[in-house]
């Protein structure tokens, strides 16, 4: 058992560390290629990551590189998930395993759906992101639910205060500005 103070992990942890890392990392990477090639100034607080992924510019102009550069980070986050899903499926230590997978595979679809364009698309890709969102959203209540054994009290506050207040925020504020 690990002590509170230094988490341990099991090896079969790794694979799935590494493929959370690859999501992250492939995400900043190709989100940020996204907002330099989009073809004006991106002001991301003015303006959701989804405009990246249009066709046209808010002004108008061809959208094409960052269309491109969001869509591959959309596709791959979803066949990451896919196969964390799988990953999950396979490894029978896993707690709340059934949870995981469901979350992973709902999260896997959202990405893919996520990856039509919002100007096209509208709906469809709203319901991918929220799709996608709110099972990262469950899969993060999961693997935070799993570490309040193991750390402290205080560490745990913080874990959620982290997760909870953007998530809750951007969604309030998303519902506020689009009625």
């Amino acid at each position: 058992m690990a002590s509170k103070n230094k988490i341990k992990f099991k090896p079969y942890h790794i694979k799935f560390h590494l493929l959370f890392y690859a999501l992250v990392l492939i995400n900043l990477i190709l989100v940020s290629l996204a907002i330099l090639s989009y073809r004006e100034h991106f002001p991301f607080w003015k303006y959701p990551f989804s405009t990246l992924g249009e066709t046209v510019t808010v002004s108008g102009f061809p959208n094409d590189n960052s269309l491109f550069m969001f869509n591959i980070s959309m596709m791959l986050s979803g066949i990451i998930m896919a196969i964390l899903a799988i990953a999950f499926l396979e490894e029978k230590r896993a707690r709340n395993r059934v949870s995981k997978v469901v979350l992973c595979l709902i999260s896997a679809i959202g990405f893919f759906v996520a990856s039509s364009p919002h100007d096209i698309h509208r709906m469809q890709h709203i319901y991918g992101t929220a799709i996608m969102f709110g099972s990262l959203w469950g899969l993060s209540v999961v693997f935070l639910t799993e570490l309040k054994p193991i750390v402290s009290k205080k560490m745990f506050t913080i874990g959620q205060l982290i997760l909870q207040v953007p998530i809750l925020s951007y969604a309030v504020l998303f519902v506020l500005i689009h009625r």
